[in-house]
């Protein structure tokens, strides 16, 4: 798989209408759909850009690094302790989507991949303060 086998892809074309579907299934994320509904029509032209952002027109404004471009849960490798079980480390693997670009997209495309319409719903509130925690440690 390619870059431009990704920025070309159904995720990319299509991923809007899910997220939109999904904004009517939460309650409290419901004002925002209209927001999104406007952002529909040229989604996948903006979403492909932020892709070659870096390097054809890089924002001032935005963080940028190195993106892994495909994190998925079988790209990930974990360590436990042999008797705890407790987890010690976690490994990325599978660069061949690296890019630079701004470092939500990783975020944004993981949680969309990994978690299931239903965890989305009902538990995106605790992912993301779980993810930011983790993260401000991690600084």
């Amino acid at each position: 798989m390619t870059l431009p086998y990704v920025v070309n892809s159904s995720f990319i074309s299509g991923g809007i209408k899910s997220f939109i579907d999904m904004l009517d299934s939460v309650p409290t994320l419901k004002m925002y759909k209209p927001y999104f509904e406007a952002m529909q029509p040229d989604w996948a032209i903006k979403c492909r850009a932020t892709y070659t952002e870096y390097f054809s027109n890089r924002q001032t404004q935005t963080c940028y690094g190195i993106c892994h471009g495909d994190l998925l849960a079988n790209n990930l490798m974990f360590r436990h302790a042999p008797l705890t079980c407790v987890l010690e480390d976690v490994l990325l693997v599978d660069y061949q989507l690296t890019y630079m670009g701004p470092l939500v997209n990783d975020l944004i495309y993981s949680y969309f991949m990994l978690y299931t319409p239903q965890q989305r719903a009902t538990n995106h509130e605790e992912l993301f303060e779980y993810y930011f925690r983790h993260f401000v440690q991690t600084l």
